[in-house]
């Protein structure tokens, strides 16, 4: 994907702006207890937030793309909603670790389907091969599958964090702030802009630059902490283990 507009945080897709729940945990906790309508909003939003990283980590894994690969991750939301996999989530003090098992089964029941599905003579009907062009033909071993579902996870939620950061400066009258943080924070690896190419750019003094910038990374690392709240019951623990532990 790519960036709507020229950014700084080149291989982030921005996400669209909108309404941020004040907590995902809570209210993923709700739903089994949930009935009738209010179930079936509540898993409509579930699947809303997470059908992105989820989507990408079937396309890394399987390596099938277009109508398949939606058709894969759908039916691992509705598998989710039939089995009812979130019946023992309050005994989980993270969501994420609840994903990541609920994923590999997924991934290990599609592969036993797709040797059903294949060709006369052996030949299978779609690539099962990962990003690093092996064979999916035996499920990838447990380690892999949670690096692979942190890697989603994790760029999921710095997407989320640069968002609501955007957001709440913009809010705030300190677009300048975001602007100073989106040119000096890379995600990438890439090397960030000079202070003074910023200061020329957006018509401030260095000093300004250095300022408006700590400030944008205090908010943003209160925002990695918020989001981690909404999916885990030690935000800290959460982000450390995402590999995001370096910026709070």
């Amino acid at each position: 994907m790519k960036n709507n507009r020229d950014s700084s945080l080149r291989g982030i897709p921005t996400p669209p702006g909108g309404h941020f729940p004040p907590s995902q945990w809570s209210f993923i906790r709700r739903i089994p207890a949930a009935a009738g309508e209010e179930k079936k909003a509540l898993l409509d939003r579930f699947t809303t937030l997470y059908y992105k990283p989820v989507y990408h980590f079937f396309q890394r894994v399987l390596g099938v793309h277009g109508e398949r690969l939606k058709d894969v991750t759908q039916d691992f939301f509705t598998r989710f909603v039939e089995k009812d996999f979130l019946k023992n989530i309050h005994h989980e003090k993270s969501f994420r670790s609840f994903l990541k098992v609920a994923c590999r089964r997924h991934y290990i029941n599609w592969l036993d389907a797709e040797r059903v599905r294949r060709a006369p003579g052996g030949k299978k009907v779609v690539s099962m091969e990962d990003d690093e062009g092996r064979t999916a033909d035996v499920p990838m071993p447990e380690e892999r599958t949670s690096e692979v579902i942190d890697q989603e996870l994790r760029t999921d939620t710095v997407q989320r964090a640069v968002a609501r950061l955007r957001e709440r400066l913009v809010a705030e009258g300190k677009e300048t702030y975001f602007r100073v943080f989106e040119a000096r924070t890379r995600f990438d690896g890439e090397k960030p802009a000079e202070y003074a190419a910023i200061a020329k750019e957006l018509g401030l003094a260095v000093y300004d630059v250095r300022n408006y910038l700590s400030a944008a990374r205090k908010a943003f690392r209160q925002v990695l902490l918020e989001l981690a709240g909404e999916t885990a019951d030690d935000p800290k623990s959460e982000l450390n283990e995402l590999g995001l532990g370096g910026y709070v």
